[in-house]
Formats: C-alpha cells, structure tokens, sequence
C-alpha cells in the first residue's frame, strides 16, 4: 500500500496578507508585491496557471516579491502561501490586474502663438510676455500630462507649466507674464503610466517690452564749449531684443532715420537750435522721445592762443571768444580766406575773359590780383568794431593792424 500524499492532519495555508496597494499601471515590467505570512512558507505569484514568481516569508513573517520580466500590456496575478512541508497552497489572494506600459510617448510638437494670436517660431521676437502654446497628441496618451520648461537664460531658472491632454489628444496652455529675457523653450510628454518622451526641439524666444533709451553727447573738438556735432548712442538693456534704430529731429523738422545704434550728427544748424530724438528696438517698442536745446559751433576748430597771432606776428592782444564758439583769431582768418577766395574768383573770370577774346594765354605765377590791401581793410574795420562794442582796447587794435600790415597774405 502506498502512502497518503500528504500528511492526515494537512491543511491548507490561510491567504497570504499585502501590505499597502499594487498600482494598476507601471511603467516597469515586474510587478511588485510585500505582505505578511508563516514564517518559511512560500509565497508564489500565477498569472493563470503559469508561475511567474516565488519568495520565502522571513523569519519575522514578512515577504517580498518581485515577479519575473512581464511583457507590455494588461495582466491579472494572484498569490497563494505554500506549505512547504505538505505543499498545500492557500486560496488565492486577488487577482491584481496590472497594466504595463514601458513605451516612452512620441516626440512633441507644438505651436506657439503671443496673446495676439499671432504665430511665433524658433527665433521670434514679441513686445508682449504673455504666450500660450497647444498642440496634439494624434489622440494617443489621453489623460497624460504637457510639461512645459522656459528656461531664462539670464536667471538661469526653469520654470514648468503642466497641462492635462484631452480626451481627443489636444493640450492648450496659457503661461503667466515673463519678464523681459531670452527663453529657451522645450516641451515634454509624460503619460499615464509615467514614461516621458524625449523633449521637443528648442524654441528660442525673445521678449521685450520695454523701448530703448537714448544719450546724448555733444561733442566739442576744439575745447572752445561750443559744440561741432552730436553723438546719440541707444541701448536697450540686458534683456532686450537690440536697438533697430535711431530717429531724430532738428528744430521741429521731419525725423530723420539711422538704422543702428548709433547716430553721429555733424550738419548742425548755424544758430541755437532744439533736437528730438528716441529709438525703436527689433520688438517695435519705441523710447520716450527727447528734446533737448544746443548752441552750435560757428568755427570749427578755433584759433585758441592766448594772444592774437597773425602770420607769425604776435600782437599781445587777448584771443578773446566773441560768441558761438568764434575767437578773434577765428574772424581774422576769414578775412584771409575771403581774400583768397574773391581774388582767385577775380582772377578766373579775367582768364575766361582773354580765352574768350583770343588774347594771349599768359602763365599764372599764382599772386595774381590777390591784393594784401585787400586783406588789411577787413583786419581794420573787424578791429575798429571789436574796440567799438568794447571788446579790445584802443592799443590792442592798433597791434591787430600794425601785425596785420606786416602778415604776408594773401
């Protein structure tokens, strides 16, 4: 007679006790479980009739399993204890149905609109810091999440937004201001078993809301207070979008335009006069528009001595500024130059004069009728009215003359 399979006094195991919940969806592909049970008894793990993990209960009567590699998909697994001695199993304990899910969801894309509604792409530049982003899942990862990351670029912070995908796969988001920066953009899907795709391509943006500033610097070259030209220089900012250009105005006049940012202004009005100006970013901003009122220089690159010097003279006279940037020295060389400039015109139209009448075409040796008197009558009457309106004195105008006789000009 054989003997009896198990034991006469075997009975079955009590159902295995599980500590906390089993999640319904994983996104690794072994599943496991921890609960209580008799100290050396197995616990065993089936999905249907196939044993797809086993573990001891420890001496303190807990237990850990990890069932073996599950493939992607839906399955239902139960529990048992086992008595190793008769190998009676428990009643089961479940089923536990899990869904695995290790499939990382599809790169996104997304389009980006301002608060306009107008399309931004890679690069795009906007004056407004309120952006809203949507875009389609194709209807897969229903119920998972967008993350959206902007990452500052000067703060160096990344901030992210989340949204839920609908129940067609469509997502929509509405970010909150930004301040003025340069962002890089990227966009993750994260679904529900929570495996993350791999991120978007980047987005780079620029917003900037805030118009450029403008300074101004006379410039005044020949030390004489009186300004020659004007330099306006633009900047818009650390976090701005690049100063696209300058405009300005002299004495109410049409705005003038210099792509840039700067603007060097050199044909000044000969009198006291006003200019505007502001500038305009690569945003379309503009700055406040500034007016500002300038005396011009009336001699460029002024004789400053001291004394008035003619022609290697020196008269002991004071040099002194008359008005507009103009010293006496200035005024006695416009004498000179206007000597030059009405004889050589005296002396053209005598040449064109015998060419037309067949004279003879007699060499120039340069001094034509280019008369010395010339010169020292504008000398003296520009030193008779200087002591006139008390500029110089009775002596000084007497050395202006005298040094003015003696110059060699023209």
């Amino acid at each position: 007679m054989f003997p009896p399979p198990f034991p006469p006094d075997a009975t079955k195991p009590e159902t295995p006790d599980i500590i906390g919940s089993v999640s319904s969806l994983i996104n690794i592909n072994q599943v496991a479980f921890t609960g209580t049970g008799n100290p050396g008894f197995r616990i065993r793990c089936y999905e249907g009739s196939v044993l797809v993990g086993e573990t001891t209960v420890n001496p303190d009567g807990s237990w850990t399993l990890l069932t073996n590699v599950l493939s992607d998909g839906p399955h239902s697994l139960e529990l048992v204890q086992v008595d190793p001695q008769s190998n009676l199993e428990s009643d089961p304990e479940g089923p536990f149905d899990v869904e695995i899910d290790t499939t990382s969801p599809v790169q996104p894309v997304f389009s980006l609109t301002d608060s306009n509604g107008a399309p931004l792409t890679d690069g795009s530049i906007l004056n407004t810091n309120v952006i809203s982003f949507s875009g389609s899942t194709g209807g897969a990862e229903i119920g998972g999440t967008v993350k959206v990351s902007i990452f500052d670029t000067f703060r160096g912070t990344t901030p992210d937004f989340t949204t839920v995908i609908d129940n067609q796969g469509n997502w929509s988001l509405t970010i909150p201001a930004l301040p003025d920066c340069h962002f890089i953009i990227t966009v993750i899907t994260i679904d529900q078993a929570n495996n993350q795709s791999l991120a978007s391509a980047p987005v780079q943006i620029i917003i900037d809301t805030t118009g450029p500033t403008v300074s101004l610097e006379p410039v005044d070259t020949d030390g004489d207070s009186f300004i020659e030209s004007i330099a306006l220089t633009a900047s818009d900012g650390l976090h701005g979008s690049g100063v696209k250009e300058i405009q300005y105005s002299i004495d109410g006049g049409p705005f003038t335009v210099v792509s840039g940012s700067i603007a060097v202004i050199g044909d000044l009005p000969g009198s006291g006069f006003t200019i505007s100006f502001f500038a305009e970013d690569n945003a379309g901003n503009a700055g406040a528009v500034i007016t500002e009122t300038y005396q011009p220089d009336a001699c460029h690159n002024s004789e400053l001595n001291e004394t008035i010097v003619i022609d290697g003279c020196d008269s002991q006279a004071p040099n002194s500024m008359i008005a507009q940037g103009c010293a006496i020295s200035d005024l006695i060389s416009e004498c000179a130059q206007n000597t030059i400039i009405s004889g050589k015109k005296r002396k053209d139209k005598e040449n064109n004069d015998n060419s037309n009448d067949g004279g003879d075409d007699e060499s120039d040796d340069g001094s034509g009728d280019f008369n010395h008197g010339q010169f020292t009558s504008c000398v003296s009457k520009l030193a008779n009215q200087l002591k006139k309106d008390g500029i110089i004195s009775k002596t000084s105008k007497g050395a202006i003359q005298k040094c003015a006789a003696k110059a060699d000009i023209p």
